[in-house]
């Protein structure tokens, strides 16, 4: 899993704003903050869309350990998923086929 500690370098470039960040970390910075904002996650249900370059599908059942996110760029139609937790998150194709994508 990219934990919270792991992404500190990211949002401080983010923040930064003189530096660019690409659609592929401004996504997971996305994945970030959501997880970061969701309160009480374990008994939360999720089924959240954020609209923009790369949308963004959150979708968690309450009693559940881990989510899925679906990140599809409009730009070159790809679509990268995810699973998330209350500490991180990582891609789906990592997780089941245990790749370095």
């Amino acid at each position: 899993m990219k934990f919270f500690t792991a992404k500190f370098k990211l949002i401080k470039k983010y923040q930064m704003k003189s530096q660019e960040t690409s659609p592929e970390e401004e996504t997971e910075l996305n994945i970030l903050i959501f997880i970061n904002t969701s309160a009480e996650f374990f008994d939360s249900h999720y089924g959240s869309h954020m609209y923009g370059e790369v949308e963004l599908w959150f979708e968690k059942d309450a009693g559940c350990l881990f989510g899925y996110c679906s990140a599809t760029y409009k730009e070159n139609g790809t679509i990268i998923e995810y699973i998330f937790n209350e500490q991180g998150f990582e891609e789906l194709d990592r997780v089941v086929l245990g790749t370095d994508v």
